[in-house]
C-alpha cells in the first residue's frame, strides 16, 4: 500500500503530547501509526526510551513489532505499569474502544500524559464517539484518515473548528485525502509559527522599508510558508482581531487574500516582494473584479447597526424611557449610514475607464477580435502548482458575445453519444449489440422487434424529456454498460445507481422472508446443544400448573432431552437445566439459545459458567432451528395422543415420547439417536455435513466499507405499506464469502452490531453530501453568525443535531 509521506522536517511531535488517529476499517490507520514508529527517534522529541502497542484482538503484526523493539501489551496498561516505565515513552492504544473506560481514557489526554511524561496515540474507528469527547478537545495532534461514507462526521467537526468558515475544513479534507489511505492532520499546536517567531518578531519590529524587503527576500521556505499560514488563518476567522487591525489590513486585504491560495515557495515570494504602490492600486480598485473594501466595510457597519437595532427592540427593560432613548440613538445612527451608502458616488477605476470612454453601441453583428491582436490578460506571477491571472482590458476592446448553453449542452451530449457508440461498436457482442445497430435479447438471443441502438444510447445519455418511450432493450443494454467503467462514466447519472440513491426506493423496497442461511454445523458428539422452551400455557390446568416445556437437542445426533417447567423465572429454569443435564451422557460444550430473559439473566449466566458452559445467544428471529423444528415434532405427537386418549395432560408422559423419538430412525442422520456416540460421531458428522462444507467461490456482492439498510422489524400482522427498511444507514464493517454469503455491520457511531446479516436482508445505499435524511421532530431555533440554526431528530438517529435552515428540503 502506498502511503502519503511524513515529512520530518516540517512535523516533530513532542512528548508530552496527545494523538488521535480516527477512519474506518481498512483505511490505513495501523499502518500510518507503525511508520511513525519506525522514524519515532526522529519524528518525537525527545525520542521515546520504551515504546508499548496495547491491542485488544492478537494479530499478526504483533511478533513484527517485537522484533522492532516495541512492547506489546494485551488489554489497556494498568496505572503501575504506567509509573514504572522510564520517562519519556510512548503508548499507542489499538481497538481498545470497548475495553477502556471513558473516564480513564479522558484522564490519558487531561492529567496522566503531561504530568508523567508521556504520549500517547490512540486508534478508533468513531471520532465523535461518546468516549472521545474529551480526548478529541484536548488531543495536539488528530488525523482523520479516508472515509468517503462518513463526511456528515467531518461536517460536525468542521462547524466546531471554523463556525463561519465550515467549507474550509471540507475542502482541505477532500484534497487529501484525494488518493487512497489519505489523511488530514489537525494540528491544535501553532509549531511552524513557534518555531519561526524569532522571525516573525524581527520583521515586526523593522521599520525601514529595505531592511524589510532584505528580510521577506533572504527568507527561506519554513519562513514563507509561516506567512502563508497566517494569511490563511486571518481569512477563516482563526485570530480574533481589533477594529483597528482589520482598518489597518483593510489597504492589503487582496493581498492577504491571494497570498492564501498561492501552494509554491517562488509563488509566495513573487507576490511578497511586489511594490507597495502596487499593492495599494490593487487594493483600492479591486483586483480582478473584487468588490472594494472601503465598500465590504460600510456594508459591515450598516448590517452590525442594524443588528443592534433589533436587540434594542427585542430587549426587556424596567425603565421603558431608558429603552425608548437607546432605540432613538440606534435608528437615528442606522437611517445616516443608510443614507451615505445610497449617496456615495460610484468609483471610476482604471480598470473601467477605458470601457466607459470606448463603449460601443450593441448592434446585430457580432465582432470577433482578429488573430494578431493581443490578448487582454496579463499574468502577474505563475507557480508550480497554478496561476493567478489579472484580466486588463485594452484600447477599443469590445464585450464578448453570449454563449448559447442549450448549444454547447447539446453538442456535448452529441459528444457523449458518439463516443458511447464507437465503445459499443468496438465489441458489439459483450454489450449484447449487433452490427445492423439492434439490441439482442439476453434470455432467447433474438434481436427485440423495435429495438434501435441509436436510440437507446440518446435515451441514455439524455433521458428528457422523462415521458418520452424507449424503444426495446434499452434497460438491457444500460445493465451492460453500466459494469463497463469507461461506458458507465458517459451515462446520465438517473441510470447510474439511480435506485440506490433514491431515499423512497431503498425505504420501500420490498424485502424477503424466506432465503437460505447458514447451517447449523456441531464440532461432534455433544459439543453444541440448542434449547427452547415449548408453550404449553393453555393446558397447565390439567398438568399440575407446569406451564412451558424445556426441550435440549443434541445437533449432531438430534437427541432430545426434556423438563417441564412452572414458569419462566431463573429459579424454575436452573432447576430444569439441572434436570435437563442429568439426562444427558456427558455435558455440553456450548448451549444456543435465543435472548429471552430466562436464558440472559444473571443466575442463568453465572450457572452456565459454574458448569464450564460457553453460552451464546442469537440476535435474528430466525433462530434455534433444530430446537424448534424438534418442538414442532414433539407436539405433533402429543396432539394425536390428545385426540386418542381424549385427554390434556403430557407431563406424565414426556418421558415416554422422549425415548419413542430418541428410538427412531432419523431422516438426517439414518440412524437412532440413541445409536449415535463418540465411537461413531466421526462418520455420521461426515455423512450429514461432508459435502456442505464448500466454501463459495464468488466475492461478496457489497464490499466492507459500503453503506446498506436494513430491515424494519415488524410483527405478523403489520401493515404493508410502511416503510420495509430503516431510515438509519449502516457500514458494513466485514463481507464473509461464505454459503451463503453474510456481512457484519456498524451504525453511524461504529458501534457494531451482534448478529449476521444476509444479502437478501439488506439493501444497497449510496450516501454523499447531497443525501437527505427524514426529520422526526423539531425542538427550538436560534441565530448563529446571521444565519437560522434549527435543532433537530432524524428519524433512526438517537441524538440531535444543529442544522441550518439552508439545509433544509421541503
Amino acid at each position: 500500500m502506498d502511503y502519503p509521506r511524513i515529512n520530518e522536517r516540517e512535523l516533530k511531535f513532542p512528548i508530552p503530547s496527545g494523538i488521535v488517529v480516527s477512519g474506518p476499517s481498512s483505511s490505513g490507520k495501523t499502518q500510518l501509526v507503525l511508520r511513525l514508529l519506525a522514524h519515532a527517534s526522529e519524528m518525537f522529541d525527545p525520542p521515546p526510551k520504551v515504546i508499548v502497542w496495547a491491542y485488544g484482538e492478537y494479530s499478526s503484526q504483533i511478533p513484527e513489532l517485537e522484533r522492532q523493539g516495541v512492547v506489546p501489551h494485551a488489554g489497556p496498561p494498568s496505572e503501575e505499569m504506567l509509573k514504572k516505565l522510564p520517562k519519556p515513552f510512548l503508548i499507542v492504544y489499538d481497538d481498545l474502544m470497548g475495553d477502556i473506560d471513558a473516564k480513564k481514557l479522558a484522564d490519558l489526554y487531561t492529567k496522566k500524559s503531561h504530568h508523567n511524561n508521556f504520549s500517547v496515540i490512540f486508534l478508533t474507528q468513531n471520532l465523535f464517539d461518546k468516549a472521545m469527547r474529551v480526548p478529541r478537545s484536548n488531543a495536539q495532534y488528530i488525523f482523520l484518515m479516508r472515509a468517503p461514507s462518513d463526511m456528515l462526521s467531518i461536517r460536525n467537526l468542521a462547524s466546531q473548528m471554523f463556525p463561519r468558515e465550515h467549507g474550509f475544513l471540507m475542502d482541505a479534507y477532500k484534497q487529501a485525502c484525494a488518493d487512497p489511505y489519505g489523511y488530514l492532520l489537525k494540528q491544535t499546536v501553532g509549531q511552524r509559527v513557534l518555531d519561526n517567531y524569532e522571525y516573525l518578531k524581527s520583521l515586526g519590529r523593522t521599520t525601514s522599508h529595505k531592511k524589510r524587503r532584505h528580510l521577506l527576500s533572504s527568507a527561506d521556505c519554513e519562513e514563507l510558508l509561516t506567512l502563508v499560514e497566517i494569511c490563511l488563518n486571518l481569512l477563516n476567522g482563526s485570530f480574533c482581531l481589533t477594529r483597528k487591525q482589520k482598518q489597518k489590513l483593510l489597504p492589503f486585504a487582496n493581498t492577504i487574500r491571494r497570498l492564501a491560495r498561492v501552494r509554491s515557495e517562488q509563488s509566495a515570494r513573487k507576490l511578497i516582494l511586489q511594490q507597495p504602490q502596487q499593492e495599494g492600486v490593487a487594493a483600492r480598485e479591486g483586483v480582478g473584479g473584487v468588490k472594494g473594501d472601503d465598500d465590504v466595510a460600510g456594508q459591515t457597519n450598516l448590517g452590525f447597526v442594524k443588528q443592534q437595532l433589533e436587540t434594542v427592540k427585542r430587549k426587556r427593560a424596567a425603565n421603558v424611557s431608558e429603552r425608548n432613548v437607546l432605540y432613538n440613538q440606534q435608528l437615528r445612527r442606522y437611517l445616516k449610514l443608510r443614507k451615505e451608502a445610497k449617496d456615495r458616488p460610484v468609483k471610476v477605476q482604471l480598470s473601467n475607464g477605458a470601457q466607459l470612454l470606448n463603449k460601443t453601441v450593441e448592434t446585430g453583428v457580432q465582432v470577433r477580435p482578429g488573430p494578431d491582436e493581443p490578448k487582454d490578460k496579463s499574468v502577474l506571477f505563475a507557480g508550480e502548482d497554478e496561476e493567478i491571472e489579472v484580466r486588463t482590458p485594452t484600447q477599443g476592446s469590445s464585450r464578448s458575445p453570449r454563449t448559447n448553453k442549450k448549444a454547447i449542452k447539446q453538442q456535448e451530449i452529441n459528444e457523449k453519444k458518439d463516443h458511447l457508440l464507437a465503445i459499443i461498436m468496438s465489441d458489439p457482442q459483450s454489450f449484447g449489440a449487433t452490427d445492423r445497430g439492434k439490441i439482442l435479447n439476453p434470455k432467447t438471443g433474438r434481436e427485440f422487434i423495435d429495438s434501435d441502438l441509436n436510440w437507446s444510447i440518446e435515451r441514455l445519455v439524455d433521458p428528457r424529456p422523462e415521458n418520452a418511450p424507449s424503444p426495446s432493450g434499452t434497460k438491457e443494454l444500460m445493465r451492460k454498460l453500466a459494469h463497463n467503467p469507461l461506458a458507465s462514466s458517459l451515462l446520465n447519472k438517473l441510470f447510474v445507481g439511480s435506485g440506490q440513491r433514491n431515499t423512497t426506493y431503498t425505504l420501500f423496497k420490498p424485502k424477503r422472508e424466506k432465503f437460505r442461511r447458514l447451517r447449523t454445523v456441531p464440532t461432534g458428539f455433544m459439543t453444541d446443544v440448542q434449547a427452547d422452551l415449548a408453550d404449553f400455557q393453555a393446558l397447565s390446568r390439567k398438568n399440575s400448573g407446569y406451564r412451558y416445556l424445556l426441550l435440549a437437542v443434541d445437533v449432531l445426533s438430534r437427541r432430545m432431552f426434556g423438563s417441564p417447567v412452572k414458569s419462566k423465572r431463573p429459579g424454575d429454569v436452573k432447576r430444569a437445566f439441572e434436570e435437563v443435564f442429568g439426562q444427558m451422557p456427558k455435558l455440553p460444550e456450548t448451549l444456543y439459545t435465543d435472548r429471552g430473559l430466562e436464558f440472559v439473566a444473571k443466575p442463568m449466566k453465572e450457572f452456565f459458567a459454574e458448569n464450564g458452559i460457553k453460552k451464546y445467544e442469537t440476535s435474528s428471529k430466525k433462530k434455534a432451528a433444530v430446537a424448534e423444528r424438534a418442538i414442532r415434532t414433539l407436539k405433533t405427537r402429543l396432539y394425536k395422543y390428545f385426540s386418542a386418549k381424549n385427554t390434556s395432560a403430557w407431563v406424565d408422559v414426556l418421558p415416554k415420547f422422549l425415548s419413542a423419538i430418541n428410538n427412531s430412525v432419523c431422516r438426517a442422520t439414518g440412524l437412532r439417536p440413541n445409536e449415535i456416540s463418540d465411537v461413531n460421531a466421526r462418520e455420521v458428522w461426515k455423512r450429514v455435513y461432508g459435502e456442505g462444507l464448500v466454501p463459495a467461490d464468488k466475492r461478496p456482492k457489497i464490499k466492507a466499507g459500503e453503506t446498506v439498510r436494513i430491515p424494519e422489524p415488524k410483527h405478523i400482522f403489520e401493515k404493508g405499506y410502511i416503510p420495509n427498511y430503516s431510515d438509519h444507514v449502516y457500514t458494513v464493517d466485514e463481507a464473509r464469502s461464505t454459503n451463503p454469503q453474510h456481512y457484519l455491520l456498524k451504525d453511524y457511531y461504529g458501534t457494531k452490531l451482534k448478529r449476521k446479516f444476509y444479502l437478501p436482508e439488506i439493501t444497497k445505499v449510496q450516501v454523499d453530501e447531497n443525501t437527505m435524511y427524514r426529520i422526526e421532530k423539531k425542538y427550538k431555533e436560534r441565530m448563529r453568525d446571521g444565519k437560522k440554526e434549527i435543532l433537530v431528530k432524524f428519524i433512526g438517529f438517537p441524538e440531535k443535531y444543529w442544522v441550518t435552515d439552508e439545509d433544509f428540503e421541503k
